[in-house]
């Protein structure tokens, strides 16, 4: 059985957790370790950098996400942690900027200028803002680590064992709809399942989840945990 890089299931944002009075540590001063312990070349070209918020601000808990949708942003606020670190884009694009792009909205056939008011980018952008919320993803570097920490999250969380290539694993005998179900109830999804096609975006989370382990590791001063962003993409049956 091939696994396709991504996995689920999260855990809970611990209440209440708060380590012993430390020095403050910043936004940026958290990415630059993570630069320093990610054992990558970090490149120039790439979509992994500070999407919202400014970098000097003094970080009072963190959270890894699959994806930084406002209902996750408004948990993060909730459970008091203002650095948000996401897989997946903030601003609707791979462009990720909070600014809508050219052609975004309006008339059939018109093309709007970039800087046009749009209430669904002004809004998000403007909760960012008013909460003091730093977000910085974090997509392009993790996924490039070895072995892959989405496909290791996602054989922990199907209980699967890997194999010497960790994408790949040997599963007891049993029917194609049997694995469809099981792993739908493992992963929690709500809506439809595609068995051919890409993986839902929910299947990242366990893979943010190693992601929230790892950069604990070695930042004590701060909770680090995951907040989980649901199924955003999902069809009431």
């Amino acid at each position: 059985m091939a696994l396709t890089a991504t996995g689920a299931v999260a855990a809970p944002f611990a209440q209440g957790q708060r380590p012993p009075a430390a020095t403050p540590l910043t936004s940026q001063e958290l990415v630059a370790r993570i630069k320093q312990n990610i054992g990558l070349e970090w490149k120039a070209e790439t979509v992994d950098g500070f999407k919202a918020g400014d970098p000097g601000t003094v970080i009072t808990g963190v959270v890894t996400t699959a994806m930084a949708t406002l209902d996750l942003l408004k948990r993060a606020v909730k459970s008091r942690a203002n650095l948000v670190i996401t897989c997946e884009p903030t601003f609707y694009g791979r462009a990720d900027s909070p600014a809508p792009p050219a052609g975004r909205g309006g008339a059939p056939g018109s093309t709007p200028p970039a800087s046009a008011d749009d209430p669904v980018f002004a809004a998000k952008d403007a909760f960012i803002r008013t909460n003091g919320l730093v977000v910085w993803r974090f997509s392009d570097h993790w996924r490039a680590r070895k072995p892959d920490p989405f496909a290791e999250g996602l054989l922990e969380a199907l209980g699967f064992r890997p194999g010497e290539d960790v994408t790949r694993t040997s599963i007891p005998a049993t029917s194609l709809g049997d694995l469809a179900s099981n792993v739908k109830k493992k992963l929690g999804l709500r809506g439809g399942m595609r068995i051919v096609g890409d993986p839902h975006a929910v299947s990242e989370e366990q893979g943010m989840l190693e992601m929230a382990q790892w950069v604990k590791s070695f930042t004590p001063e701060v909770p680090v945990q995951l907040v989980e962003a649901g199924e955003p993409f999902w069809s009431p049956q």
